[in-house]
């Protein structure tokens, strides 16, 4: 990594501008303009506050051929990805739409029901089809006995198949109604984790609203951290922060937050969150509302990670 390009990361973790800069070196903001474009270099003087100031030595800063090292890098405290596990996580996905044991016996027992109900409505249909047919032959026949008789039984037929559609859609509605979200193993494990987590935490946000992924922050530690699929992936204090970064690629948001790791070098941990997945797709959605939930999940996305570089800005403004 250059020079320039340094001066523009180590700044930037700062959290500031160019003009902030020139004002603690006492110098035009042109003059750190030019550092960081390479039309000059820092003399001497200005390279040892800076290097006081960003907390790297002076060799590290002219070494184009090393990357930023911290100098004074905490030993027990620092940005660390604990479990690199994608966000994307097909399987994870897959188990949250499936149902708890209790539920798909709930499940069974209402199909079991309802398709008794189904096969008697269908045999009194075929009964009464029948009777029609042997009444309108008696008809032909002229035979006003067996005419009646059959009529009656066509009537008699009709009349239970219009009581048992009707008993039918009231036991519809009575057992286990409709095996909707609430029921499923992500609602069940979204109310326990996000007790469990804010027992834990001070700040918690969930990321998306289709899987178990947050963010979390410790008031107590000054830290944060991302929690996906049972586990925290990523932890780091505010004071290894060093910027919170989100691109849009099709579909998708980009997230990358950048920090200093256990070495004193400024790392990456991405991950993306996309905008269609499978969990709408197995609530049976029209392809027409499933589209219209994406757009909204894009923009509640949008918002929540716009308020985590928020918080994150200004915790770190704070321990400065």
């Amino acid at each position: 990594m250059i020079l320039e390009e340094k001066l523009i990361t180590l700044r930037k973790s700062q959290g500031l501008s160019q003009d902030d800069l020139a004002n603690k070196l006492d110098i035009s903001r042109q003059a750190v303009y030019k550092w960081e474009t390479g039309q000059a270099l820092p003399d001497i003087s200005k390279l040892k506050i800076l290097s006081t100031l960003y907390n790297v030595s002076i060799d590290n800063l002219l070494n184009n051929n090393e990357d930023i090292i911290y100098m004074n890098a905490p030993k027990s405290h620092y940005g660390k990805v604990v479990v690199k596990k994608s966000l994307d996580d097909e399987a994870a996905e897959n188990d949250n739409t499936k149902l708890f044991p209790d539920e798909q016996k709930k499940l069974k027992t209402r199909k079991t029901v309802l398709g008794i109900f189904k096969a008697i409505n269908i045999a009194c249909l075929v009964l009464a089809i029948a009777f029609f047919i042997l009444a309108v032959m008696a008809s032909m026949e002229q035979n006003e006995v067996k005419l009646a008789e059959h009529s009656s039984f066509v009537t008699i037929f009709l009349v239970a198949l219009v009581i048992v559609s009707i008993v039918k859609g009231i036991l519809g509605k009575i057992i286990y109604p409709k095996i909707q979200v609430a029921k499923t193993y992500y609602k069940q494990e979204l109310e326990r984790v996000t007790t469990e987590l804010e027992s834990k935490y001070s700040t918690v946000i969930r990321l998306q609203d289709d899987i178990l992924a947050w963010f979390v922050f410790d008031s107590k530690t000054n830290s944060f951290g991302l929690y996906f699929d049972g586990e925290i992936q990523f932890l780091c204090p505010m004071s290894n922060y060093a910027g919170f970064y989100v691109t849009y690629l099709s579909s998708l948001y980009g997230v990358e937050i950048k920090y200093f790791d256990e070495t004193g070098k400024l790392s990456s941990y991405k991950f993306t969150l996309s905008f269609f997945r499978q969990f709408w797709l197995h609530e049976n959605m029209s392809i027409k509302n499933a589209k219209i939930e994406a757009e909204m999940l894009e923009l509640r996305t949008k918002s929540i990670l716009t308020s985590i570089k928020q918080r994150l800005d200004i915790e770190k403004d704070r321990i400065k």
